[in-house]
């Protein structure tokens, strides 16, 4: 849930101040456009917990997402290079 309202200190002043004119849903959807920094109720339990469990392994799940990370970057580069290959790009071209 704190995640959530993360985005409110990157708002403007003069966005804040004219927020009823700019993003007059937020109102008619049921949020306080005037609360700063937004409020988003209680979180459920499972999601609670869910929070409090990533906390305490915090350690783990930040090597999880690295590593995930170096996949999705090798996973990006193979599929580059493998276009190039199949285009006659550059990667073909330096076989010649």
């Amino acid at each position: 849930m704190e995640a959530l309202g993360r985005w409110a200190e990157f708002v403007p002043d003069d966005v804040r101040r004219d927020i009823h004119k700019i993003a007059p849903m937020l109102s008619r959807l049921g949020y306080d456009a005037d609360a700063y920094p937004p409020t988003y109720g209680e979180a459920d339990a499972i999601v609670a917990n869910n929070t409090l469990f990533i906390k305490q392994n915090k350690e783990y799940y930040q090597r999880k997402a690295h590593a995930m990370f170096q996949q999705a970057t090798k996973l990006s580069d193979q599929l580059a290079d493998s276009k190039l290959v199949e285009g006659g790009g550059l990667a073909a071209s330096r076989r010649r």
